[in-house]
C-alpha cells in the first residue's frame, strides 16, 4: 500500500534524531481487491508441506472457506482448526485449545480473523517459530503487524511479547463487508491515538521517558487519515476502508519501530482492558475493544481537559500523600476487580508507583514543568469535537451508557487506569500532585 511504504519512510531507521536506533523486523503487506492470485504465490514462496489455518466460524466463513479451497486446488496440504462459538476470546484458555490443535508437522501458520484470532496465533507463532501470515477479516484493530498479544489471564489483562507476522494480507472487498461493529472498532482504536501520543510526549517531561518525534509522525499520518475518510465508511467507500486499515496497520508497525506499545496506546486502552477485567469478575460480556477505547478516549479528554485547569502546588501534593493508604486503595482495587486485582497490587510493589520519595519527586518535575505539560496536553483537547465526530460518523458509541459495560462504575475505572501498566499517564499525573479530585469531578 503506497501510503504505508510513504509514512514509514519518514521514520529514520538508524541516526535517528531521537537518539535511537529503529532496526525492528517489519512485516510484509499485501493489500488490495481480489487479491488471491497474489496470496497464493507469496505463500507458495514458503515451505507449504503442512499449512495449519486458523479461524473462528464468523471469520472461517469470512475468507477462511475461500482460502482453504484456493489452497487446496493448489495441492498444498491444509488442516483447519475452527474455534467452537461466536467471538472467542483471547485468553490463556483459549490459547490452551488451540495448543492442543497444533499439527506436529506444522511448516506455517495462517490466522484468518481480526483481534483474538491474531491475538491468539501470535503466541502459537511465537512458540512454534514457524512462518507466520495473517489474512485480516475485519479493520477493527491495529495488532495485525504488532510483536505482541493482548491476553485476559488470570482475569487480568496483559501485553505479551509474542511475534509479528512474516506478512498481513488484505482484501479491501473482505474488509468492507465486515461487520459495522468492526469497522467502528478500527475507528475507535486509531482515534484513541491523539490520547496515547499526547501522554507518551507528556511522560516524557516527567519521567525523562525516551520519545520518538518521528514515530509520533508516523501514527498522527494514520490517525489525521482516518479522521478525514471517517464520514465515507458507513457506506464502506473501498478507498474509505482502505485508509482505515492502512491506519490500524502503521500503528502497529510504529509500536515495533518504538518497541513498545506508546505509539498506540495510554489511559483510554486502560479503560477498555478495566472493562474486559470488570466484565471477566462479574461473569458478563464485555464490548469490543475498540468501541470501547473510543468511548475511553472521549472519557479521557474529558479527564485531560479539567487537568488542565489546574495549578498543581507541592503543598496539595503532600497534603494528599500523607492521606494516600495504601492498604485502602489496594481494597478498592479488589472490590472493583475482584482476583484480578492482585497481580496489580503484587506489580504495584515491584514498581513502587507510591513510593512517597518518587511521588514527591515527579510533583516536583510535574509543577517546574507544568507550563510544557499543559501544552502537550492542550493540543490534544482541539481534537476531541473531530474524534467524536469521526465516532459518530459510523454510529460508533460515545457514551459509557451506550457500551455492554457497568456505567456506574466508571469512576472507579477511571482511578484504576494508573495501575495497569507502568505506563505514565493522565491518572498518575493526578495522583502524584494529589489532585484525584479532578477525576470525581466527571
Amino acid at each position: 500500500m503506497s501510503m504505508i511504504d510513504e509514512w514509514i519512510r519518514q521514520v529514520p531507521a538508524e541516526h535517528c534524531d531521537c537518539g535511537q536506533t529503529h532496526r525492528a523486523a517489519l512485516p510484509e503487506w499485501l493489500t488490495g481487491r481480489q487479491i488471491t492470485a497474489r496470496f497464493l504465490e507469496r505463500l507458495s514462496q514458503f515451505d507449504t508441506s503442512h499449512i495449519w489455518l486458523m479461524a473462528d466460524p464468523d471469520t472461517y466463513a469470512a475468507a477462511g472457506r475461500h482460502l482453504e479451497q484456493a489452497i487446496r486446488d493448489r495441492h498444498m496440504p491444509i488442516s483447519c482448526f475452527i474455534f467452537q462459538g461466536r467471538r472467542p476470546e483471547a485468553s490463556e484458555h483459549t490459547v490452551a485449545a488451540a495448543r492442543l490443535g497444533v499439527p506436529d508437522d506444522m511448516s506455517l501458520l495462517l490466522a484468518v480473523g481480526s483481534g483474538t484470532i491474531n491475538d491468539i496465533a501470535k503466541v502459537i507463532a511465537a512458540e512454534t517459530n514457524v512462518p507466520f501470515f495473517v489474512y485480516a477479516t475485519a479493520p477493527s484493530m491495529d495488532g495485525y503487524t504488532s510483536a505482541t498479544s493482548s491476553l485476559l489471564i488470570d482475569g487480568r489483562k496483559i501485553s505479551l511479547a509474542t511475534k509479528a507476522a512474516d506478512l498481513v494480507a488484505a482484501d479491501t472487498d473482505v474488509l468492507a463487508a465486515a461487520p459495522m461493529e468492526a469497522i467502528q472498532s478500527g475507528v475507535g482504536d486509531v482515534v484513541a491515538k491523539a490520547v496515547s501520543l499526547a501522554e507518551w510526549q507528556m511522560a516524557s517531561v516527567i519521567t525523562g521517558e525516551h520519545y520518538c518525534p518521528h514515530i509520533a509522525g508516523l501514527v498522527e499520518h494514520a490517525l489525521e487519515t482516518v479522521l478525514a475518510s471517517a464520514p465515507r465508511l458507513l457506506d464502506r467507500e473501498p478507498d474509505a476502508v482502505e485508509a482505515l486499515f492502512a491506519g490500524l496497520l502503521v500503528s502497529g508497525l510504529a509500536m515495533n519501530l518504538a518497541g513498545h506499545s506508546r505509539p498506540a496506546s495510554g489511559m483510554e486502552h486502560y479503560i477498555s482492558h478495566l472493562w474486559d477485567m470488570r466484565a471477566a469478575a462479574l461473569g458478563t460480556s464485555a464490548d469490543t475493544h475498540g468501541r470501547q477505547c473510543g468511548v475511553g478516549t472521549l472519557l479521557a479528554l474529558d479527564l485531560i481537559e479539567r487537568t488542565c485547569r489546574l495549578q498543581p502546588t507541592a503543598e496539595r501534593a503532600d497534603a494528599h500523600l500523607d492521606r494516600f493508604v495504601l492498604a485502602a486503595w489496594h481494597d478498592e482495587l479488589k472490590t472493583l476487580l475482584g482476583p484480578a486485582a492482585l497481580p496489580l497490587i503484587e506489580a504495584e510493589t515491584s514498581e513502587q508507583k507510591y513510593d512517597p520519595d518518587k511521588v514527591r519527586n515527579r510533583a516536583g518535575r510535574i509543577i517546574r514543568n507544568w507550563p510544557k505539560i499543559t501544552d502537550i496536553l492542550q493540543s490534544v483537547i482541539t481534537r476531541r469535537e473531530a474524534i467524536a465526530a469521526a465516532l459518530s460518523a459510523v454510529h460508533a458509541p460515545l457514551t459509557v451508557g451506550e457500551l455492554t459495560v457497568s456505567e456506574p462504575e466508571t469512576e472507579k475505572v477511571l482511578l484504576a487506569t494508573r495501575d495497569i501498566r507502568d505506563k505514565y499517564i493522565t491518572t498518575r499525573l493526578l495522583f502524584d500532585t494529589g489532585e484525584t479530585d479532578s477525576i470525581h469531578a466527571g
